[in-house]
């Protein structure tokens, strides 16, 4: 999820089936803590997230995000 919300990678490429039938998850790794950070500067980081979920959105029913408390103030 990092490296899609920095634009390295296509959201699509990383979305993986889970066991259960017609449930996919994008895993996070501990990265993803320091995004907020490294987004300070960038220029419409408050829509990354929507602009990378567009493309793949209309394959699912449903978009369900799971956050770990912030971690900053």
């Amino acid at each position: 999820m990092y490296n899609a919300l920095l634009g390295e990678i296509d959201l699509a490429t990383i979305v993986e089936p889970v066991e259960v039938q017609g449930v996919f998850v994008v895993p996070a790794t501990i990265q993803l803590a320091g995004a907020e950070i490294e987004l300070v500067s960038a220029f419409s980081r408050e829509s990354r997230l929507k602009s990378i979920l567009e493309p793949v959105a209309s394959e699912f029913d449903m978009v369900i995000i799971d956050c770990p408390p912030r971690s900053g103030s």
